[in-house]
């Protein structure tokens, strides 16, 4: 069960001491103190928390938050944690929809009781993100590893073979190369998306879609990156696609800069890849150190691509030690294969060895998927339902 907790930094150490004691309970991480409403937004968006522990010092502050997960998640369980549990705070919370409240100081067998009874009710009625697709970044140790291929070939098993809706994002607005490899040209870019971003609707969306198979494609444009993109236009294009797709794939840029920075922060997961070689694994260790700064590491996994154990590559172990964190997934090395594939304008068949190295990966993914969306959730109202603890007591320009 993932727990998140939206406290003040003393509470929140105190609840994390508490909980990672506990079998079967894993924190959500979040930054210190109670987050902005912004920063919730997008920790629900890539943890999707099973239940939240929040902090009612702030009562009129702590509503609000409750109010916006409980948007962006059907049966998220809460629990308040209040220093005095009284009449009128219990009354609050039962109209609230609040089940259970946990007095301050904290003891750790009632937090355990209380957690008890969340998973009952969790077990009876799942939290589900209500149409919100998972972003999955695939991010370069160097330019020239094959990133692109592997997040091509990814995007292309998951939609084709694994049946989910997919759409794949070219975030090399620089030196994109979705566009050729998968013909798509007469489509629109990502670029243009963001600039039509408060336009968006169904109807447009497809017109800007390119097209390979069930795999949707916004391609990385005319290869002259912009001098700034809004944040917030793209935030909007990315919950425009969220909720279209049950995934998305970005292959992004070598470069560890603000856009690349936005959309790992969305990410559920961030595949850093890099080759065997000396060169190749000496960034990928600088790039760890850049996602431990961030913040980021607990969603980074380690992608070897090319990897051929003929050709007396740096052994499994050393790369792992080198880089700071072990190896998730390893790519074949079929170069013939790989070339084939560019010039036919399609991923690297299934049947190859790289091929069968992607499907693992894709699979993998696809295990992560949120369930579909929840029937809208009923929070119950009436006294029997609620446990405290207490102490004792229309465009068309892209196409020809």
């Amino acid at each position: 069960m993932r727990v998140l907790t939206i406290a003040g930094e003393a509470l929140r150490q105190e609840l994390a001491d508490h909980l990672a004691s506990l079998p079967g309970i894993e924190a959500v991480p979040s930054q210190a103190g109670v987050p902005e409403l912004e920063d919730l937004q997008q920790i629900i968006r890539v943890y999707r928390p099973d239940c939240l522990l929040v902090d009612f010092e702030d009562q009129p502050r702590a509503e609000v938050l409750i109010g916006e997960a409980e948007d962006l998640l059907a049966g998220v369980q809460i629990v308040a944690v209040a220093a005095k549990v009284d009449p009128a705070l219990t009354l609050k919370l039962m109209h609230m929809g609040v089940r259970e409240c946990l007095a301050r100081p904290i003891r750790a067998d009632e937090l355990r009781e209380i957690l008890g009874f969340v998973q009952k009710n969790l077990a009876a009625h799942p939290a589900a993100a209500r149409r919100q697709a998972d972003l999955f970044t695939f991010f370069p140790a160097k330019a020239g590893v094959g990133t692109s291929t592997v997040c091509l070939g990814t995007s292309c098993a998951l939609a084709e073979e694994l049946g989910a809706r997919t759409l794949l994002l070219d975030c090399d607005l620089a030196a994109g190369i979705v566009k050729f490899h998968l013909k798509v040209s007469n489509s629109a870019s990502l670029l243009d998306a963001i600039v039509h971003a408060k336009n968006l609707d169904a109807n447009l969306w497809e017109h800007m879609m390119g097209k390979y198979g069930k795999l949707d494609v916004l391609h990385g444009g005319s290869l002259v990156a912009p001098p700034a993109i809004d944040p917030a236009d793209l935030q909007q294009v990315l919950a425009f696609a969220r909720a279209r797709y049950e995934v998305i794939c970005a292959d992004l840029a070598s470069a560890v800069d603000q856009w690349s920075i936005h959309l790992m922060r969305e990410s559920r997961r961030i595949f850093l890849v890099t080759s065997p070689e000396v060169a190749s694994v000496h960034l990928a260790q600088a790039r760890v150190k850049s996602f431990r700064e961030l913040g980021l590491l607990d969603r980074v996994n380690l992608v070897v691509n090319r990897k051929d154990y003929r050709r007396g590559h740096l052994d499994d172990n050393v790369i792992a030690e080198a880089v700071g964190i072990p190896v998730a997934f390893y790519i074949g090395n079929d170069y013939d294969a790989c070339s084939n594939a560019l010039l036919k304008g399609a991923p690297v068949p299934s049947a190859s060895d790289v091929g069968r190295s992607i499907m693992n990966l894709a699979r993998s993914m696809r295990n992560d998927l949120a369930a579909p969306p929840a029937e809208p959730h009923h929070r119950h109202k009436f006294l029997e339902f609620f446990h405290v603890v207490q102490e004792e007591d229309p465009i068309t320009v892209w196409r020809d």
